[in-house]
C-alpha cells in the first residue's frame, strides 16, 4: 500500500491570511472534524526533561530514526525561568510517520542524560498539519524580534531548517498580563 504524502510546503514569503482562532465550542468542534484521525500528523510530546530544548529534541528524534520525517518543531519555553516547559509539538511529514512517532515516543525514556522521566504522546488538538501550525504561530508574540530563536517554533524541509513565513501583521512584544517578558 503506497502512503500518500501530506507534506505541505509553504513558499517563502507566503502571505496567506492567518486562520481565525475558533472562539465558540461549535467552531472548535468544527475545526477538529476537519482532520480525520487517519490524517493526523501533529504530535504533542509530554513530560520531556527540562533540559530538552528544540535542538536536543531534534538530536533525539534523528537518533531514534526520524530524520527527514518532520517539518515543524516547537518546544515552549518558560520566559521567566528561561528553560523549556517540558513538552513539545512536532509535525511529521506523513500520517504514517506520525503514527510511528506517536507509538515510538509514548513511554520513551532513553534521554541523553538519565532523568527518570517517561515521555507520553498525544495528538495536537485543534492544530494539525504544517499549515495549521504555521498559521497558529506566524503572527504570535513568539515571533517578535526580542524572542530568542531557540524559544520559537521552527520549520524544516527534508531535515534542513527553512525560514518561517513572515507575519501578516505587526508582531507585539511578548507579555504576561501587563508585564513585558524578556526585558
Amino acid at each position: 500500500q503506497q502512503q500518500q504524502q501530506h507534506h505541505q510546503r509553504l513558499p517563502e514569503g507566503s502571505s496567506q491570511q492567518p486562520e481565525q482562532r475558533p472562539t465558540s465550542p461549535q467552531q472548535q468542534a468544527q475545526l477538529r472534524r476537519q482532520v480525520q484521525p487517519e490524517e493526523r500528523t501533529t504530535v504533542m510530546l509530554r513530560n520531556l526533561p527540562k533540559r530538552v530544548d528544540r535542538s536536543k529534541l531534534i538530536e533525539i528524534m534523528e537518533r531514534e530514526g526520524f530524520e527527514n520525517c518532520y517539518d515543524f518543531v516547537y518546544v515552549p519555553f518558560d520566559f521567566r525561568r528561561r528553560e523549556p516547559q517540558g513538552y513539545a509539538f512536532v509535525n511529521l511529514t506523513t500520517p504514517a510517520h506520525a503514527q510511528r512517532f506517536f507509538e515510538h515516543f509514548d513511554g520513551f525514556d532513553r534521554f541523553p542524560e538519565p532523568t527518570g522521566r517517561i515521555c507520553s504522546t498525544g495528538w495536537s488538538d485543534p492544530h494539525q498539519g504544517l499549515e495549521a501550525n504555521v498559521q497558529r504561530y506566524r503572527n504570535s508574540p513568539l515571533m517578535h524580534k526580542l524572542v530568542p530563536d531557540s524559544y520559537r517554533p521552527a520549520i524544516y524541509d527534508e531535515g534542513r531548517r527553512v525560514p518561517f513565513p513572515p507575519p501578516t501583521r505587526k508582531i507585539k512584544e511578548p507579555r504576561q498580563g501587563t508585564e513585558r517578558m524578556l526585558v
